[in-house]
């Protein structure tokens, strides 16, 4: 009979090769579904044609990203959020998108995995609406100091983390800082009174986000 039934060697490297393969199918299936999902919300968007590619990106990014490193057995990047939606400012959306991706590649350099929040993010946060309602009068606000705000329910949204401004870059080695959030996850910001780079859980930039419109 030697010959006509194939090793348990055999059988232990096509069930690997195989079960490889219907991990791969998954993901390949799921970034679809969540491509075309994405894509039904950005088509509808009233916002530019820039700013909907990356809502759609940014959406999927950290998601394809994670199940590709768990098929390839890597430990996971760190993860450095920014927000980004556009406001008014000196700066066109073309250089917006130029410093947008100069900041992605200096932190996926440094050991991070980059990924670009929007405001789809932060109304994922169930009490994104009551806040919003405590904000007299948003038109008042103008559309750079209310993205500055509503960066810090995105964060709460994503249950927190680290967060930058997508103009500033790592120029020392940092990435020691994000395995775990430092000071037992309570809110530090990292360059003195400017919040350009901060680190905390999500209860507490939600905590943040309610004493900038004066609710503790």
């Amino acid at each position: 009979m030697i010959g006509i039934f194939p090793s348990s060697k055999n059988c232990v490297a096509f069930g690997t090769k195989l079960a490889i393969a219907g991990l791969v199918l998954i993901i390949l299936l799921d970034a679809v579904s969540n491509y075309k999902y994405w894509n039904r919300i950005t088509l509808t968007s009233s916002t530019g044609s820039v700013y909907n590619e990356l809502s759609i990106r940014g959406a999927l990014q950290t998601k394809v990203y994670n199940n590709q490193r768990l098929l390839l057995g890597e430990e996971s990047r760190p993860i450095m959020y920014t927000y980004y939606t556009p406001a008014a400012t000196d700066m066109t959306n073309e250089a917006n998108m130029e410093l947008l991706e100069a900041w992605k590649k200096a932190w996926h350099d440094a050991g991070w995995e980059p990924v670009i929040l929007n405001e789809v993010h932060a109304r994922g946060l169930p009490e994104f609406d009551a806040l919003m309602d405590l904000i007299v009068d948003p038109t008042t606000i103008g559309t750079y100091n209310m993205a500055c705000y509503i960066r810090w329910i995105a964060m709460a949204a994503v249950d927190g983390g680290f967060m930058s401004d997508y103009d500033t870059f790592p120029l020392n080695h940092f990435l020691r800082h994000g395995r775990e959030l430092p000071f037992a996850g309570q809110l530090t910001i990292w360059e003195r009174h400017v919040p350009c780079l901060v680190s905390g859980n999500g209860s507490e930039y939600f905590r943040m986000a309610k004493k900038k419109i004066g609710r503790s």
